[in-house]
């Protein structure tokens, strides 16, 4: 007779595991890396596709776009190519600001980020659209009139568009203003500055409110340090401004420039100062502390 076997004893069928269903360990971690693999190509595919519909979508826009903002700005408008999307928003290439016959200013960006904000515009009834700027260059011309920047003018045929358009600087800018009269000693009168702020537009108020902080660039672009701080708003269809400026040290040579004082005059200031514009008609009022103030007559 033979012996009698007990379970587990090399005999096959006496294995409880033999003919189970349940899974190997190895086997269950190749379907786990086969699920992650099919997911991360799902994914993929979804972002390429959306990709793609979001490109379409804005070449589609982009001169719509570029008259209704231009239209608000007054001066016309280039957007850059489609660059693809990310948490910024969609990203642009190269874009203009082109001159127009109000002045000569105008400006250039290297790279512009264009998002929504889908709760602050539920919550107030009309699009709220951020525009983030790097390497933004702004080159300034003042008119005949003493501007320089004029913005284009509401058309009483048609109500503003209801935009609520917000402007953030991703990278200080470089900000050369042109005055309309010569600078001292035959130097070119031009006053140069590095720009870092923000500014929020409600284009159908045809009202800005800005903040911005200044520092002074020499003629190589070294910076003269101070600073002048900014903080104001206004509205342009009625062509009324108004901001609190605080300076720090600031040279004086540059506002001297700019609003084309003839002479040599150096030194800097520090104070506040409230500054306003309305009816065609300038307004100051504050306090500002000179130091070390020497101006030469021109000649």
């Amino acid at each position: 007779m033979l012996p009698d076997q007990e379970p587990g004893n090399g005999d096959p069928g006496s294995d409880p595991a033999a003919g189970s269903d349940t899974p190997r360990p190895g086997s269950q971690g190749r379907t786990l890396k086969i699920a992650a693999v099919a997911a991360l190509a799902t994914t993929g595919l979804l972002i390429v596709s959306a990709d793609t519909l979001v490109g379409t979508l804005y070449r589609q826009l982009r001169p719509e776009l570029e008259q209704t903002i231009g239209r608000a700005l007054g001066h016309p408008l280039r957007l850059g190519e489609y660059r693809g999307f990310g948490w910024a928003g969609l990203r642009l290439g190269p874009s203009r600001v082109l001159s127009a016959p109000a002045d000569r200013s105008s400006l250039q960006v290297r790279q512009l980020s264009v998002s929504l904000d889908p709760l602050t515009s539920l919550r107030r009834r009309l699009p709220v659209v951020q525009l983030t700027l790097a390497g933004l260059e702004a080159d300034l011309h003042r008119n005949a009139q003493g501007s320089f920047w004029q913005f284009g003018a509401g058309d009483p045929s048609q109500p503003p568009p209801r935009l609520s358009l917000r402007v953030r600087m991703g990278t200080p800018a470089l900000a050369t203003l042109h005055t309309a009269m010569p600078a001292p000693a035959g130097s070119a009168a031009v006053v140069r500055f590095r720009l870092q702020g923000q500014a929020d537009l409600e284009l159908h108020r045809e009202e800005i409110q800005l903040q911005a902080t200044l520092r002074p660039l020499d003629g190589r672009g070294r910076s003269q340090g101070g600073s002048l701080r900014l903080l104001g708003g206004g509205d342009w269809g009625e062509q009324r401004l108004s901001a609190d400026v605080r300076s720090h040290r600031f040279p004086l040579q540059l506002p001297a420039r700019a609003l084309g004082l003839p002479g040599a005059l150096s030194g800097h200031g520090d104070g506040r100062l409230r500054l306003g514009w309305a009816n065609g008609r300038p307004d100051c009022q504050g306090e500002l502390r000179l130091r070390r103030v020497r101006w030469q007559p021109p000649g």
